[in-house]
């Protein structure tokens, strides 16, 4: 049985001011005993992940997120930040593909499958999201739609990824043909087992991804 995973994307919003507020009413609020068995995942804008995970340091039941990462390690890309970067600041996961980055971007499946292999590259989990446009849907292509993005933005991912998909109906029934090592998420991610290590806090019960 799949862990039930809630996702609060924040996009380009709140003020550093607003968004450490934020975190800490969720620290409070979301105890172990709030979440239960299900994933919580956040994820302020990158100027503020650091602070974040501080923040978060005592509480490994709510994992940080960034909103999204280059194709590339690093270069000349004035105003992008990498995996390798993201993961420097103790984080556990990326979105990759999200709808608006497709839209708004032209990020195509192929630059999401370069962007899954450095977040797992760099030990971070990929929340790859599929999902078809309102136009799409209508014209009922939106099956060929999911497919092709399972199959070209997956393509070579098997095992033991640390990949999630974020799947809007009707994706989540197609999607889970082609994705079947995608099976929720820990309460904990790797890293947030990391960052208490690393603060001398007790060690954190890493599990796998995939039951």
């Amino acid at each position: 049985m799949r862990r039930r995973i809630v996702a609060g994307n924040w996009k380009m919003n709140t003020t550093y001011t607003e968004a450490m507020a934020l975190v800490d009413a969720l620290k409070e609020s979301l105890t172990e005993e709030v979440v239960g068995e299900t994933g919580v995942i956040i994820t302020p804008p990158a100027l503020y992940l650091s602070d974040a995970v501080e923040s978060l340091v005592d509480n490994p039941f709510i994992a940080v997120a960034a909103q999204n990462c280059h194709e590339k390690e690093s270069g000349a890309y004035t105003g992008e930040w990498s995996a390798p970067m993201l993961a420097s600041l103790d984080i556990d996961a990326i979105i990759i593909g999200h709808s608006e980055r497709r839209e708004y971007f032209g990020e195509t499946n192929e630059a999401c499958n370069v962007k899954i292999s450095q977040a797992l590259n760099n030990e971070l989990a990929a929340i790859y999201c599929i999902g078809e446009t309102l136009e799409e849907r209508k014209s009922g292509a939106y099956m060929d739609v999911i497919l092709k993005q399972c199959e070209e933005g997956l393509a070579g991912f098997i095992g033991d990824d640390m990949a999630l998909a974020t799947c809007p109906p009707p994706a989540a029934s197609v999607a889970s043909e082609y994705v079947e090592h995608i099976r929720g998420t820990p309460r904990q991610f790797p890293r947030s087992a990391l960052r208490q290590r690393r603060r001398g806090l007790r060690p954190a019960e890493i599990k796998n991804v995939v039951e």
